[in-house]
């Protein structure tokens, strides 16, 4: 078992340097970069299977007393994903849109409040309080950027949620109530790590 606990440290370290070379393209990213940002997309969700197989291996083939020394690196790493995902999706949204609007017929250099959303998809959240960090991060970034005001906000933020999320019960019927409401209500780390812990004794 001894063995098997080694395998494991060698691949956790190699996922968490491939982590902070990501970290450090995002960090140093200039837009001359913006051409492998699909690419480097490709990696990260090739990087996150890798450490979702190798995350699995460590639930499932370790005694507690072993799992504990994986039990705060997993915590740390798991929050280093969500936030890296983010911010390269962020990133290739941004340049993406840029693309799309280049060459249009502007007239004028005025900023003027874009009442229709990019031709991109919104996010959506079912109440798992896992992809909570990442619905979140991802709505803000496209909705807050875009000039609307608070009902419209209101209204993209209720129809991007589904299942219990849609549920969630708000002071007043405003977009930072609900935003507020979801916020208490699903970011939790406590109940993320809860979560993980059930799912190893169901293993068992």
């Amino acid at each position: 078992m001894a063995k098997c606990v080694k395998i494991l440290e060698r691949k956790f370290s190699d996922i968490e340097k491939q982590l902070s070379a990501f970290t450090a393209f995002v960090d140093t990213f200039v837009e001359d970069h913006k051409e492998v940002l699909s690419f480097k997309l490709s990696q990260f969700d090739r990087l996150n299977a890798k450490y979702e197989s190798v995350k699995e291996e460590i639930f499932t083939s370790l005694s507690d007393l072993e799992f504990n020394n994986f039990d705060g690196k997993i915590t740390t790493c798991n929050e280093h994903i969500e936030k890296l995902e983010v911010r390269l999706k962020s990133l290739n949204l941004k340049y993406s849109k840029n693309n799309n609007e280049t060459g249009s017929n502007a007239v004028s250099n005025v900023v003027k409040p874009c009442f229709r959303l990019p031709e991109l998809s919104l996010p959506q959240f079912n109440g798992d309080i896992e992809t909570w960090f990442i619905f979140k991060e991802q709505f803000k970034e496209i909705i807050e950027n875009c000039g609307l005001n608070d009902k419209q906000k209101l209204q993209y933020l209720q129809s991007c949620l589904i299942g219990i999320a849609k549920h969630v019960q708000t002071v007043d019927d405003t977009y930072d109530s609900l935003f507020l409401a979801l916020k208490q209500r699903f970011e939790n780390k406590r109940l993320i790590i809860n979560k993980h812990i059930n799912a190893l004794l169901m293993l068992k």
